[in-house]
């Protein structure tokens, strides 16, 4: 049985036509039940329903005095037959023409419709107003008027954050049905990568692309199951992809995926069964970008080893590929803004840019010196699509922000 939930994503909409048909028919991963205090960052499978009205019953907004309305005399004075306190069932006979004292939260006793807060009072008793006429309802929360019984408070594919879980323990949602995490495997390659506690060579890099990955793939809700990476020699990176594809839900790899002759990903990938669903896009930075799946179900992410590539690429295609997987519709996605200087010349191929959003929401393009240029993304917030064949002014432009996963 295919996924028939409408799932969120966003594809580049050029040469990812298979692709986003076959996240469309993705059957998304098991669910499983979790405590709620546990579940902040998961997808939610089962919606959660208000197991009574919100508030359930009329409630004080103020601390005061209850009445009815119809029953406030200008200029007299009103009896004070009782207190009713929050926490306490509101079961006090109130003769017509008197008022209870009421604290915030607290129920209404049965007939009153109205709340005068202590400072249009002079808090005696008897106790007089300095209101001539008030309308019912004035400061109460009336039973029913958050939601009724029965009606979903959080849908099915939503991102569980602080505020759900307040209202999975308001309506007594104890474990609610979430997402299987998705099982995430992050490989590197290339023999010029060094660790990042070592020193390395002016020839040698750390090796800052499979954290930097991980990182955002952890951020988005993913389980990091594996970390990898072997030098440019085929048997170490067969033994390191066998084991990704055995043991992951995604494998996201990065560099050795170009025509060189050192370039070993892709080929071993084709030997050990993966179909490709997308073998190259024309967008820059990321061209060589390959997206595919092996016949036991795990999906492929092969991401170009520049680290603005790498970047760039994981949020166009690893995002929407953990958002089907979860059957997630709440996610993120592209919104205008406009650039807060003009792009000079057209782009060849669809370009994303890295860019900070400035306090006038305006997008920033920094200076780079290519897709290998790491350091300029320090304060950067996000990305900008610039299409291809055309030059941008200060228009506006596609954005996605990479702080709301």
């Amino acid at each position: 049985m295919t996924n028939t939930t409408s799932t969120s994503f966003e594809l580049p909409t050029t040469g990812t036509e298979e692709l986003a048909r076959a996240l469309g028919e993705l059957r998304p991963l098991p669910s499983e039940r979790v405590p709620f205090e546990q579940s902040v960052g998961r997808i939610l499978r089962d919606a959660v329903p208000a197991d009574r009205a919100l508030p359930a019953c009329n409630r004080s907004r103020m601390d005061g005095y209850a009445l009815r309305a119809a029953d406030l005399v200008p200029g007299g004075s009103m009896p004070v037959c009782g207190e009713v306190r929050a926490g306490e069932d509101g079961a006090v006979e109130v003769p017509v023409g008197s008022c209870v004292k009421i604290a915030t939260g607290a129920p209404l006793p049965v007939g009153l419709d109205t709340v005068i807060e202590h400072e249009r009072s002079d808090r005696g008793e008897p106790v007089t107003f300095d209101l001539d006429t008030v309308e019912p309802w004035r400061s109460v929360h009336r039973e029913g008027v958050d939601t009724p019984a029965g009606a979903e408070l959080i849908a099915s594919g939503t991102r569980i954050r602080a505020h759900h879980v307040g209202l999975m323990a308001t309506v007594g949602c104890t474990t609610p049905v979430v997402a299987r995490l998705p099982k995430v495997g992050v490989f590197s390659s290339g023999d010029e990568l060094v660790g990042v506690e070592d020193v390395p060579l002016p020839h040698q890099v750390r090796e800052g692309n499979a954290p930097m990955i991980a990182a955002m793939l952890a951020g988005l809700g993913t389980e990091i199951v594996l970390r990898g990476h072997a030098p440019d020699e085929r048997e170490a990176t067969r033994r390191v992809l066998e084991e990704g594809l055995e043991r992951t839900d995604l494998l996201v790899t990065i560099g050795g995926i170009s025509a060189g002759d050192h370039d070993l990903v892709r080929p071993v990938l084709e030997e050990l069964g993966v179909r490709w669903w997308v073998a190259g896009i024309p967008i820059r930075p990321g061209k060589p970008v390959h997206i595919g799946r092996t016949e036991d179900g795990t999906i492929v992410a092969c991401l170009p080893g520049n680290p603005v590539s790498s970047l760039v690429t994981a949020h166009l295609f690893c995002r929407p590929i953990i958002n089907a997987m979860t059957a997630r519709t709440d996610a993120p996605g592209w919104e205008p803004r406009q650039l807060a200087e003009p792009v000079r010349e057209a782009p060849r191929r669809t370009t994303y840019r890295p860019v900070r959003l400035l306090e006038d929401g305006r997008a920033r393009i920094p200076a780079w010196q290519g897709s290998g240029d790491l350091a300029h993304l320090a304060h950067c917030t996000g990305m900008v699509e610039l299409p291809a064949g055309r030059t941008v002014d200060t228009g506006t432009v596609r954005h996605l922000d990479w702080r709301t996963p």
